[in-house]
């Protein structure tokens, strides 16, 4: 499954590439913070974004063409191609085939590639000099980058990603967390409260009998084994 949209834009095709490939640019029309790519724009080289993990670098043409291996194997492609009269066509797409992702609504993807070729005229054409021809209406129904919500329209757009790929925060396994606290809490009370009982059963006036410190203890003994399983599970959910 691919999808993929065009656009023109009132600049030369190098200098779109210059501005294309310059990381502080991509906060502005991308969304990302690109912090810098690794060692450099060719094949190979990898985006190192500020939240996230870094993308490779599949294919890289100066000026003509850009291919970046992203989140779940995804293929973004950028192509430059020369429109004349000092224009450049830009198309992006978005390649699923042989991705580990799958797509759940066609229609916000679409959307999204052309939200994508839009902020990049936007910005683009603010930076140059040449006369730019007003957007269209159509092209005016794009959602901001930094909020993915619409700026005009009623159409609503996943969460972008395309590139990067920008994991949520793990969140503690509460469960484990709660099986430490009863585990460790339950089994310390329990083995004293056995330990205790086992001192009474030499008082001639107790009550207490064997079979109740045994049970004390072996629950004690259960809880205990509860929270060393459930310690490294809460450990390792800290650590992602």
């Amino acid at each position: 499954m691919v999808f993929s949209a065009d656009i023109l834009i009132e600049c030369p095709r190098h200098s779109v590439w210059q501005l294309f490939t310059d990381p502080r640019t991509w906060a502005t029309w991308w969304g990302g913070e690109l912090k810098s790519v690794e060692p450099g724009w060719n094949e190979g080289g990898r985006l190192i974004w500020a939240l996230g993990y870094p993308s490779k670098i599949v294919e890289c043409i100066t000026a003509v063409r850009l291919t970046i291996l992203g989140s779940g194997n995804v293929r973004n492609t950028f192509a430059f191609d020369d429109a004349g009269s000092g224009k450049t066509k830009v198309t992006y797409s978005e390649n699923y085939a042989g991705a580990s992702v799958s797509v759940t609504n066609p229609a916000r993807r679409q959307s999204e590639c052309r939200t994508v070729v839009v902020n990049l005229k936007r910005y683009v054409e603010s930076q140059s000099t040449v006369s730019k021809q007003p957007i269209s209406e159509d092209e005016t129904k794009v959602y901001s980058p930094k909020s993915n919500t619409p700026d005009s329209g009623d159409q609503q757009v996943e969460p972008r990603t395309l590139i990067s790929s920008r994991p949520k925060k793990q969140q503690p396994n509460v469960i484990a967390g709660l099986g430490c606290v009863v585990g460790f809490g339950c089994g310390a009370i329990s083995l004293l409260a056995a330990g205790g009982m086992a001192t009474a059963l030499s008082n001639p006036f107790s009550n207490i009998q064997m079979k109740d410190v045994v049970t004390y203890a072996i629950t004690g003994i259960v809880f205990l084994a509860m929270g060393l399983i459930s310690l490294p599970i809460y450990r390792r959910s800290l650590r992602k």
